[in-house]
C-alpha cells in the first residue's frame, strides 16, 4: 500500500520539486505538524522517511547515527527495496522519529535544497554501464571495467551490496580474476549458471537480499587472493574466451540438495537438542516452497510442506562484532519476508550466537532496528527459551 500523497514513482527519490512539496505538506498534516508519528503511517509507505530526512537537511549517515540503525537499512527503505509491514518494527522506528522531531522540525526550503543536492550527487556517482558483452569489448573497455571494479572494491577486499547491484558486470572481472569458468564460478557462488551469466551481462538485476549474500561469498573467496592485476585478467580472458560452457542442470536445486547433506554446525546441533528435549517436531536444512522459488531454511516446524515456524540460526566468530554481523542479519530478515509473502501466518525466528563478549541489551537494541519481518529474536543463551516462546506464539492469534 502506498500513501496517496506520495508520488506514484518507482523511486520517489526521483520526484520533482512540485511532487516533493505535495508529499511534504501531506506528511505535515498526517503527523499533526510533525508531532505525532503513528506506526500505521510508516506501514502505509516506508519510503516517507526520505521526505522526513530531506526536510531535516541531514545525510543518510547522520540519519542512521541518530536513529541508531545501519545506513544500508535507511537506503533500502528510502528506495522501496524494503518495506515495513509489521507494527513491532514500525513502532521502533516511529518512536525514534518522534524523539528526533521533538528537537527539530522539517523545513520545506531545506527539504527542497537537500532533494536537489541528493539528485545531483546521485547522478554524479552513477557507475558506467557497459552495453555490450565482454566478448565484444575492446581492451580499453575491459581495462575501464577492471579499474572501476578495483576502485569500488578497494582492491578486491570490500564487496558492497549496492556496488554489486549498480554494476553487476563486475562479476565478469571477479570470475576472470579467479580464473574460473562460468560453471565453476556459479558453483562457488551457489547460483545456477544461467543466473550467473545473466548477472554478469547485466540482463538479470540483483535484489538487495541476493547482493548481500553474494557480497559475503565474494569476501570469503577473495580473502586469500593477492596481487590481482589487469594483465592477469587479460590472460584469463584469453584462456576462457575460446570455450563455450553449457550446463542445463539447475544449480539452485543441486545446491539445496547438497545443503541437506551438510553436517549441522555446533549452534544448529544445540538448537536441535533443545527442540528434541521439548518434544517439538522439526525438519533441519529444510526446503520451503515460497511459490516463486524454493528457499532452504535451517529449521522448519513441524515440517517443511506446511510450516508453522521457520528458524534461521548463525554463529558469529570470535572476532566479529554485532555491527559486522548486521549484513547477515538483514539478509536473514529478507529471507523471512519472502516466506511471509507466500505464507503470512508463518512465525519467523532468528537465533544468533555471538562468540565475542557482548552487552546483551545494547546488542538487542542495535539488531532490532534492523528487523522488519522477524517475529522472534533470541541471542546467545536466550535460545533456551525457544520451546516456551514457540508455545506462546502458537497460541497467538495472527
Amino acid at each position: 500500500m502506498r500513501l496517496d500523497g506520495l508520488p506514484k514513482l518507482e523511486d520517489i527519490r526521483e520526484m520533482s520539486e512540485g511532487q516533493f512539496v505535495e508529499a511534504f505538506e501531506m506528511l505535515r498534516g498526517r503527523t499533526k505538524d510533525w508531532t505525532e508519528f503513528t506506526p500505521e503511517l510508516l506501514i502505509e509507505d516506508s519510503r516517507l522517511i526520505f521526505v522526513v530526512r530531506c526536510g531535516l537537511g541531514i545525510t543518510q549517515r547522520e540519519f542512521s547515527r541518530i536513529l541508531e540503525v545501519d545506513r544500508d537499512s535507511i537506503r533500502s527503505l528510502e528506495a522501496g527495496r524494503r518495506v515495513i509491514i509489521h507494527k513491532g518494527p514500525a513502532r521502533r522506528w516511529t518512536t525514534k522519529l518522534e524523539d528526533l522531531l521533538m528537537s527539530q522540525k522539517p523545513s520545506l526550503d531545506i527539504g527542497l535544497a537537500r532533494l536537489t543536492q541528493f539528485k545531483r550527487v546521485r547522478h554524479d556517482q552513477k557507475l558506467v554501464f557497459f552495453h555490450k558483452p565482454i566478448s565484444k569489448m575492446s581492451q580499453d573497455e575491459l581495462k575501464q571495467l577492471f579499474d572501476i571494479t578495483m576502485r569500488e572494491t578497494e582492491g578486491f577486499t570490500a564487496f558492497k551490496p549496492h556496488f554489486l547491484m549498480g554494476l553487476p558486470q563486475a562479476f565478469t572481472i571477479f570470475r576472470l580474476a579467479l580464473e574460473l569458468s562460468h560453471d565453476r564460478f556459479s558453483q562457488i557462488l551457489e547460483i545456477d549458471q544461467w543466473t550467473q551469466r545473466g548477472i554478469s551481462s547485466g540482463r538479470t538485476p540483483i535484489g538487495f537480499r541476493r547482493a548481500c549474500r553474494l557480497a559475503r561469498k565474494l569476501e570469503d573467496i577473495f580473502e586469500s587472493k593477492k596481487d590481482i592485476t589487469f594483465d592477469k585478467i587479460l590472460r584469463s580472458f584469453s584462456a576462457f574466451s575460446r570455450f563455450l560452457h553449457l550446463d542445463t542442470a539447475s544449480g539452485v536445486v543441486q545446491g539445496l540438495r547438497l545443503a541437506r547433506k551438510q553436517p549441522l554446525t555446533e549452534f544448529e546441533r544445540r538448537i536441535s537438542k533443545i527442540l528434541l528435549e521439548a518434544s517439538i517436531d522439526f525438519d533441519v536444512h529444510a526446503e520451503v516452497d515460497c511459490k516463486r522459488k524454493i528457499l532452504s531454511v535451517d529449521f522448519a516446524l513441524p515440517e517443511p510442506s506446511a510450516p508453522k515456524f521457520v528458524i534461521e540460526v548463525f554463529s558469529s566468530g570470535k572476532t566479529k562484532s554485532v555491527g559486522s554481523s548486521l549484513l547477515k542479519i538483514r539478509e536473514i530478515d529478507h529471507r523471512f519476508r519472502m516466506i511471509k509473502l507466500a505464507m503470512p501466518d508463518v512465525k519467523t525466528v532468528m537465533c544468533i550466537d555471538f562468540k565475542r563478549p557482548i552487552i546483551l541489551d545494547l546488542a538487542r537494541k542495535s539488531i532490532e532496528m534492523e528487523l522488519i519481518d522477524t517475529d522472534l529474536l533470541l541471542i546467545c543463551d536466550e535460545v533456551i527459551k525457544l520451546p516456551d516462546s514457540i508455545q506462546k506464539m502458537s497460541h497467538t492469534t495472527p
